[in-house]
């Protein structure tokens, strides 16, 4: 599920609040069809974001994309590979993969619905603050990294790339 925001002022944890409201209400509707899928939210801000609603999406469990951060799917997707740590920080990727499996867990993962008993069960410390603060730090350095190696090994991938999805998204 994706919610793209255009707004001068940012996103606001509001407007964090409201898609995880919107989406829950949604699951909630048909618990016994829905429990069975996954589902990650995604919140696109053309805008910087604060490190305030940086925090509280990886709290809801939503995924925020914004334009000055590699999305943590990104970047938890290139610390777990088998080669990263040729070229990364070993430590950072072992935290990175530690906190980060965690923070993206789908909405089913973090309300799983016990359909016998018809309840919902929440984790609500998936992550305590200290860790989604460390996790925010790793995105900012490991998302840093990936992007410099970008440049040194395949300089203009990331640009035709994003050309080709403008492309593709453009009215015929």
């Amino acid at each position: 599920m994706v919610e793209c925001k255009s707004q001068t002022s940012g996103v606001a944890k509001s407007d964090a609040a409201l898609l995880h409201e919107k989406t829950l209400d949604f699951y909630c509707a048909k618990p016994r069809l829905f429990s069975r899928e996954r589902w990650w939210r995604i919140l696109a801000s053309s805008t910087p974001v604060s490190e305030s609603i940086r925090a509280f999406c990886v709290w809801l469990g939503i995924v925020l994309v914004d334009p000055e951060h590699l999305p943590l799917p990104v970047v938890l997707r290139v610390a777990s590979r088998p080669v990263a740590d040729m070229h990364l920080r070993e430590a950072l990727l072992q935290d990175a993969v530690r906190l980060g499996e965690r923070a993206q867990l789908a909405l089913q993962e973090r309300w799983a619905y016990d359909a016998q008993a018809e309840e919902f069960w929440l984790e609500p410390t998936i992550l305590i603050p200290r860790e989604i603060r460390d996790l925010l730090w790793l995105q900012e350095e490991l998302g840093s990294d990936i992007l410099d190696l970008y440049d040194l090994h395949r300089p203009g991938a990331l640009e035709l790339r994003s050309e080709r999805l403008l492309e593709a998204l453009r009215p015929t």
